[in-house]
């Protein structure tokens, strides 16, 4: 408790002025190495940005895999934009899956025909 004491009434021997520059050089590192990043990787655009629609699909209690959704909306006719993720824990299992915009009367039929081939109980969100 006695260092918080001492740097609570400014009796501290720390040379904060004196190692600026080293800070200053690791705060400019890590600046460039954020920048680097967003140069050569990119942005791991969403939904939000490049459009389309998601569907979430519950997989509490059942053993459904992100391949087998895959294959079901294939199998409706959808084809995904990217591969079927599995999101969640516990009692929020879902298998997330972006396909193409669709109106909202596909996205209806998408997830009928989908919920039959998968035997879900649960409804399928948009």
């Amino acid at each position: 408790m006695s260092v918080f004491r001492s740097l609570y009434r400014g009796e501290t021997k720390f040379d904060f002025i004196g190692s600026r520059r080293r800070w200053y050089l690791a705060s400019a590192i890590l600046i460039v190495i954020c920048v680097l990043s967003f140069v050569f990787r990119g942005f791991n655009l969403g939904v939000e940005f490049k459009g389309g629609t998601q569907f979430q699909v519950p997989v509490t209690g059942t053993s459904i895999t992100a391949k087998q959704t895959e294959q079901a909306f294939a199998a409706a006719g959808v084809a995904a934009a990217d591969p079927a993720r599995l999101v969640g824990s516990g009692q929020t299992h879902q298998v997330v899956v972006t396909a193409k915009s669709l109106t909202p009367a596909e996205q209806n039929q998408v997830k009928d025909k989908v919920s039959k081939k998968l035997g879900l109980k649960q409804a399928i969100t948009v």
